[in-house]
């Protein structure tokens, strides 16, 4: 496999302005930290897994980082961090080889070899092909065709597996995947979590389509499943495939905000109004182009009575079709207190070649885990979308 390997430099904390206070400067003491941002669901033998780290307490010193997978090094990337920025990001494809748990660490050098280094165990699995056997069938028309919930068990045979028959009208329709997909319980990108995914050279039988016909519902594993029409091959005909609805679409719990509590009547004392608010997000160039660094930030604004910490901020960049996070700051957006009224601008710098011709999303997003109990938990996510083009370099 023809490595190429990119670098994607989060630049951070870029601009803060307080209206009463200046937020100190901050000094950088110790070995780097870093923290590695796979998931951690398996993956199929075979795919490409972005290994991507968050370097954080880093500063223009760090001369190298090294990726390793089961002890080997893959990759030395050197002068990581040429803008000298508190913290920055790397990322490296590697093809995955071999079943099994696979140990992944990443280690950044300081000049004077202090180190920091993180490590995540990625698990493995084969890409088997998922599809049923497909039993003779004698070419009678049959005057309906019933739901599928009432069809009766097929019989069983113990007849050797045959080919698929010459005609479409007869044949079993299959999807053919040719790159990863999401597997959802509905028709939907809201349907999360996924189920899990199909490989690429993975087939499924097809069972059944949506009513607008843009989602198939699959066989998957023992149970089914639904994946997106348009990223599927199909072989044989889907014309006589009945139509349904899907299970229904999960509707957002809304944040549950505690009864007000009246204060007592013999005390004035002011009740604290926390709330966080994030403004003027930005994507410079604002049309991102293939495998070219562009920017990302935003403005988070307290708008409390009283003095309050950003909590943990993320930006990310998401596939809007399978749901997949294609670059994120992690948890390398450092949290910092803010008076009434201050502002801290962060901003991040992301590389994307992956999913051409398609959506994404770029989205901004203030107290992640809800560690602040704001008056208004409305106002702290924007999303913004995008296509990007074929134009790599």
């Amino acid at each position: 496999m023809k490595s190429i390997w990119w670098i994607t430099i989060l630049a951070l904390l870029s601009g803060c302005s307080l209206t009463s206070s200046t937020a100190p400067q901050q000094t950088i003491q110790g070995a780097p930290q870093v923290t590695i941002t796979l998931p951690n669901a398996p993956y199929r033998e075979g795919v490409t897994a972005h290994i991507q780290a968050m370097v954080t307490n880093a500063g223009e010193d760090i001369s190298r980082v090294e990726i390793a997978v089961d002890g080997t090094v893959i990759a030395t990337l050197p002068n990581p961090n040429p803008s000298g920025d508190l913290a920055f990001g790397v990322s490296y494809p590697w093809q995955t080889v071999g079943l099994g748990q696979h140990i992944i660490q990443v280690t950044a050098y300081r000049a004077d070899n202090t180190s920091g280094q993180a490590t995540h165990t990625l698990n493995v699995v084969e890409a088997q092909i998922i599809q049923q056997p497909i039993q003779p069938s004698t070419p009678t028309p049959q005057p309906t065709i019933p739901p599928r919930d009432t069809l009766p068990p097929a019989p069983t045979s113990n007849a050797a597996p045959t080919t698929f028959p010459t005609s479409d009208a007869a044949a079993v329709p299959m999807a053919l995947f040719d790159r990863q997909q999401n597997v959802r319980r509905g028709p939907g990108t809201e349907f999360v979590p996924i189920l899990g995914t199909f490989a690429p050279g993975d087939q499924a039988e097809i069972l059944s389509l949506n009513l607008t016909g843009d989602w198939f519902k699959v066989r998957f594993g023992d149970g089914e499943g639904w994946v997106y029409a348009p990223y599927v091959t199909v072989q044989g005909s889907t014309s006589n495939l009945p139509r349904e609805v899907g299970p229904p679409t999960p509707i957002p719990q809304p944040t549950a905000i505690p009864t007000a509590v009246p204060p007592p009547a013999a005390t004035n004392t002011p009740q604290p109004s926390l709330n966080l608010v994030l403004v003027d997000p930005f994507i410079d160039p604002p049309q991102p182009n293939c495998g070219q660094p562009f920017q990302v930030g935003m403005t988070i604004r307290n708008d409390s009575n009283q003095r309050i910490s950003t909590g943990l901020s993320r930006i990310q960049d998401v596939h809007i079709a399978s749901g997949t996070v294609t670059a994120s700051s992690g948890d390398g957006l450092i949290p910092v207190d803010l008076d009434p009224g201050g502002t801290h601008r962060v901003a991040v710098t992301f590389t994307i070649d992956v999913y051409v011709n398609e959506t994404h999303r770029i989205e901004f997003i203030v107290d992640v885990n809800n560690n602040i109990t704001e008056t208004n938990e409305n106002d702290n996510r924007i999303g913004v979308e995008y296509t990007l083009p074929a134009n790599c370099p």
